[in-house]
C-alpha cells in the first residue's frame, strides 16, 4: 500500500505521544451496546493495572519500567450518542461484572435520531443504573472539562481522550472548553482512508464519521495530537483459533462479562457476520475495530504510523490532501500494512492480557517482549 500524501513515513507514535507521566490518565468516550468491538476495547483498558494495584501485587519488587509505562488510571468513561443513558446503564452492568464498579461513569450528550440501536440493552435489563456503586455524572462532558482542566493545573499533565464513538461529545467539548485543546491528546478509532468494510478496496464514510460529520470535521481540525486508527487497519481485526480458545478460557471478570455480552450480541445485531470470517462466539470473535484503538493508546511504542493530512468531505470521507505546513488537521494514522505484521507477531500479548486473571498481570508486563520484527 502506498500513502501518496505521506510526508512523516513510519514515525514511532511515541514521539507523538510522549507524556512523561508515569501514570497516563484516560477518558474513554464510547457508543457502547451498538457493536460489540468497544466492550472488547474497554475489556484490554480494564486488564491493565495502575501502579498501585500493580505495586499491591509485587510487594517489594520494583517494577520494571514496561510496567511503570503502561500503569493507567481510567479517569472516567463517557457514553455517546443517541440514548447515552441506556448506555451508561449497559457500561454500569459491565463495569460492576469486572470488579470495577470504581470508575466513573458520565452520561454524554443525547442525540435523539434511533438510528444506532442499542442492541446490549436487553443484556442489562436486569440492572438499574441507580444500583451502580461509581459515581456517575448526568453532565458527563462537562465533567470531563472538569476532570482534564483540574489534572493539567495540578500537575501539567495531559489527558488522553480514547475516541470509540462518534465526535458528538468531544466537539462539544472543543466549543465550549476551547482552552482543553493544549490539555489532551486523541487516540481513537476512526475514518477510511483507501479501504471500507468487509476487506473492500472502496473507502467508504466509515459511522464514527458520518454519524457526525461536523463534529468530525470540527475534531480534526483542532491543533491537539492526535492519532486514528482507521478501516484500513483495524477492519479486519479478528481474533480465532488458539488465541480464542484461551480466551473462552480466560478467568478475567472483565472477559468473562465481553464473552458473555458477546454472545448476547450475535444474536440480535444484523451485521455481526460482517467480518472477513464469519462471527461465531464459540470460535472467534467478530470484529474489533475498537480494539485496535485501545491497543495504540496501551502499547503505542510498538506501533508504526504514516502521518497524512486529512480532510473530511460532507459526505464524511476521510479525504487524503496535500500536506499543508503546520496544519492542525494532520493525522497520524496506523499503516495497514504494518499493523497487520505487528498483529501476526503481537496480538498473542493482548490476548494473554485479556486472558489472564488481573493479578497475574504484573508477571506479563515483566516479562513482555518489546521487540517487534521489521
Amino acid at each position: 500500500m502506498v500513502f501518496l500524501w505521506t510526508f512523516l513515513s513510519l514515525v514511532l507514535s511515541a514521539s507523538l505521544f510522549a507524556n512523561t507521566n508515569a501514570q497516563r490518565k484516560i477518558i474513554v468516550d464510547t457508543d457502547i451496546g451498538t457493536d460489540i468491538d468497544d466492550t472488547w476495547a474497554i475489556s484490554l483498558l480494564l486488564s491493565g493495572r495502575s501502579q498501585a494495584e500493580l505495586k499491591q501485587v509485587v510487594g517489594k519488587r520494583s517494577l520494571s519500567p514496561e510496567v511503570e509505562e503502561e500503569s493507567i488510571e481510567i479517569m472516567m468513561i463517557l457514553t455517546s450518542t443517541d440514548d447515552t443513558k441506556e448506555r451508561a446503564r449497559v457500561l454500569a452492568k459491565f463495569l460492576t461484572q469486572s470488579k470495577k464498579d470504581h470508575i466513573p461513569i458520565g452520561i454524554g450528550i443525547e442525540t435523539p435520531r434511533n438510528s444506532s440501536p442499542v442492541f446490549l440493552s436487553s443484556w442489562a435489563k436486569d440492572f438499574s443504573l441507580d444500583s451502580y456503586k461509581g459515581p456517575v455524572h448526568k453532565a458527563g462532558v462537562e465533567e470531563m472539562a472538569r476532570m482534564i482542566i483540574e489534572e493539567y493545573q495540578k500537575n501539567q499533565y495531559k489527558t488522553t481522550i480514547l475516541a470509540l464513538a462518534p465526535m458528538t461529545n468531544i466537539h462539544w467539548l472543543c466549543q465550549k472548553h476551547p482552552e482543553v485543546i493544549d490539555m489532551v491528546e486523541l487516540v481513537g478509532m476512526s475514518g477510511a482512508v483507501y479501504t471500507g468494510y468487509a476487506n473492500s478496496t472502496k473507502p467508504v464514510p466509515e459511522w464514527n464519521v458520518f454519524y457526525d460529520i461536523p463534529a468530525a470535521q470540527n475534531v480534526y481540525a483542532q491543533r491537539w495530537k492526535k492519532m486514528f486508527t482507521p478501516l484500513d487497519s483495524c477492519g479486519r481485526l479478528q481474533i480465532d483459533g488458539e488465541n480464542y480458545n484461551m480466551i473462552l478460557k480466560s478467568k478475567n471478570p472483565a472477559i468473562i462479562s465481553t464473552l458473555e455480552q458477546y454472545r448476547h450480541w450475535y444474536n440480535i445485531c444484523p451485521w455481526s457476520n460482517e467480518g472477513p470470517l464469519p462471527s461465531i462466539p464459540s470460535l472467534r470473535s467478530s470484529v474489533l475495530y475498537d480494539l485496535m484503538a485501545s491497543y495504540i493508546f496501551l502499547f503505542h511504542t510498538k506501533c508504526s504510523d504514516t502521518t497524512l493530512c486529512i480532510v473530511i468531505d460532507n459526505k464524511g470521507m476521510t479525504v487524503p490532501s496535500q500536506p499543508v505546513p503546520t496544519s492542525p488537521s494532520e493525522i497520524s494514522c496506523v499503516s495497514g500494512n504494518f499493523v497487520i505484521e505487528v498483529l501476526k507477531c503481537d496480538l498473542s500479548f493482548v490476548e494473554n492480557l485479556l486472558a489472564v486473571c488481573p493479578t497475574e498481570l504484573c508477571l506479563i508486563f515483566d516479562n513482555i517482549n518489546t521487540n517487534i520484527p521489521d
